[in-house]
């Protein structure tokens, strides 16, 4: 959440940058260090689970952690803004009664989507009409790195749906050359057209019951983040069971290292549905995204899992380098 906040309509035409989608039917928190300043922490939660999913305490420890010193809470609901939602009370007052934050403004919107919408704001008494976000600054910042911003948040989901026309085979693992297979990987990330059955069957196979693998394939988003998810992503659209949680795994720290939490939650999401036992990795990087860590800081985390001798070890040979 890079940009400073300048006014209420600039800041909701760049929500959907922040998130990677245009949110509906939902509650934001946009933190900011100082009335004016940089934002620092955008969090989202489906208006129905608002007040009972979201744990406001845990979510405003997190803010002033991350020296968040002023909040604006928007509701986007379809419908007559000029009335308050319940829900916008409850945030205010929960930050004015438990914290130090002072909650800015308190915004009701019908929606992001488009421009041309009545916005209210129920703290200040101030109106306005909402902005295109494709015109934001945030969105042509998101673009300029080669992310899209999708018009909901089923379109990111999709992405990490199955895809039943191409589903990969099963291979033991004892066959599998996992020093081939990670040098097959890194040549997909260079050119996203060897991303095929074959490779997602090596990764599935490589990693299965071989966590010391896995962390060592972890190298690969330490070389590029962005091109590593776009690998693991793949591959896992061709896989099933615990085979596909394993590979999504991958494709979720690569993308939180990329900067893509709002991407990285919702692969997240999709591999805790695929498994009944969510391996530690999973966990970990959850409660980092829980936490509002820093991708840098969560890449840090990887420890010594960076370090080309480590990752060699684990593996079992000589890690293939990134050229």
């Amino acid at each position: 959440m890079p940009n400073t906040i300048t006014s209420i309509t600039t800041l909701l035409a760049s929500i959907p940058a922040f998130f990677g989608f245009v949110p509906t039917e939902s509650v934001v928190m946009l933190g900011a260090r100082g009335p004016e300043g940089v934002g620092v922490l955008a969090t989202r939660v489906d208006l129905d689970d608002a007040g009972v999913t979201i744990d406001l305490p845990y979510v405003s420890a997190v803010m002033e952690h991350q020296g968040v010193t002023h909040v604006h809470v928007v509701v986007v609901s379809d419908g007559a803004v000029t009335t308050q939602h319940p829900v916008l009370s409850v945030f205010a007052d929960h930050f004015r009664d438990n914290t130090t934050i002072v909650v800015q403004s308190l915004v009701q919107v019908s929606t992001l989507g488009e421009a041309g919408r009545l916005w209210w704001d129920h703290l200040t008494g101030g109106v306005g009409i909402t902005a295109d976000y494709r015109d934001s600054i945030a969105t042509a910042e998101k673009a300029a790195s080669g992310e899209a911003v999708l018009d909901s948040r089923a379109s990111m989901e999709a992405q990490f749906a199955r895809d039943d026309t191409r589903q990969a085979g099963w291979l033991n693992s004892a066959t599998v050359d996992a020093v081939a297979a990670v040098r097959d990987v890194i040549a997909a990330m260079h050119d996203h057209r060897l991303v095929d059955e074959q490779l997602a069957a090596k990764v599935a196979a490589v990693i299965r019951h071989r966590k010391d693998r896995r962390d060592a394939i972890l190298r690969t988003v330490i070389y590029n983040a962005v091109e590593a998810a776009e690998v693991f992503t793949r591959c896992a659209t061709m896989l099933s069971g615990q085979d596909r949680a394993d590979v999504l795994t991958l494709s979720v720290v690569a993308h939180y290292c990329a900067g893509r939490g709002s991407v990285a939650r919702s692969a997240l999401e999709v591999a805790a549905s695929e498994t009944s036992t969510p391996d530690n990795l999973l966990v970990l990087t959850s409660k980092a995204l829980d936490r509002g860590l820093h991708p840098d800081k969560f890449s840090q985390l990887l420890g010594d899992l960076t370090d080309d001798t480590v990752a060699s070890g684990l593996l079992g040979g000589e890690f293939p380098p990134y050229e």
